[in-house]
């Protein structure tokens, strides 16, 4: 091989060695149209989509908002239309519940010693959700004066009272307490909270 020749071979393997990688191009990252997909306890599936961040910011959290606080019962409602796929609202979830379980009844002693009896009858997740909302006090907290109002509106069937009621019989305390645990008992029995709390969680990873 002649010093020409050498010299030339010695140039290409340095321009080999020192060449730069082409650094791979980044793939575009995008959360559009993010999707997964939930099971419920009951082992029911339901399917999750972000359809964008402005959309989200518009037609949930703006949405949900009300003087400066979260309003569940919006924020549900949302939740439902625009990020649970499929044909869902409150009826859906309420079939969930077996009509045997959507009535009750509580026994308190009154102030004779008479036995009285109180009955319940479940009044939707959509009337339930509302019924929170409407009590909600600016810190957050339930004001249980419009709370029990509502119940004794909405829930307790029999017999028809107001709050004048309990100033001549006893059993107040007892009867509100056993309508509330009835109230959570039986919105329990739906997929809806659980799904409700899964599409929040979704909404707040897609959204940071």
């Amino acid at each position: 091989m002649t010093e020409k020749n050498e010299t030339q071979v010695t140039n290409v393997a340095v321009k080999t060695t020192t060449r730069k990688k082409v650094a791979p191009k980044k793939k575009d990252y995008s959360k559009t149209m993010k999707q997964e997909t939930f099971t419920a306890e009951s082992g029911n599936e339901y399917l999750f989509t972000y359809p964008g961040t402005f959309y989200v910011q518009q037609n949930v959290k703006d949405a949900s908002n009300v003087n400066g606080y979260e309003n569940k019962a919006l924020l549900h409602q949302a939740l439902m239309k625009f990020i649970l796929e499929g044909d869902y609202d409150y009826r859906f979830f309420d079939k969930q519940i077996k009509d045997a379980d959507k009535t009750s009844s509580v026994k308190a002693k009154d102030h004779d010693g008479s036995i009285v009896n109180y009955d319940f009858k479940f009044p939707g997740l959509e009337r339930l959700e509302n019924m929170v909302e409407d009590s909600k006090m600016y810190n957050g907290g339930i004001a249980m004066s419009e709370y029990n109002k509502q119940v004794m509106q909405h829930v307790l069937i029999s017999p028809k009272i107001k709050f004048d009621y309990w100033d001549h019989h006893d059993g107040y305390a007892t009867t509100m307490q056993e309508a509330d645990v009835f109230l959570g008992t039986v919105s329990s029995e739906s997929d809806f909270n659980e799904v409700m709390a899964a599409a929040e969680d979704f909404v707040k990873r897609m959204f940071r």
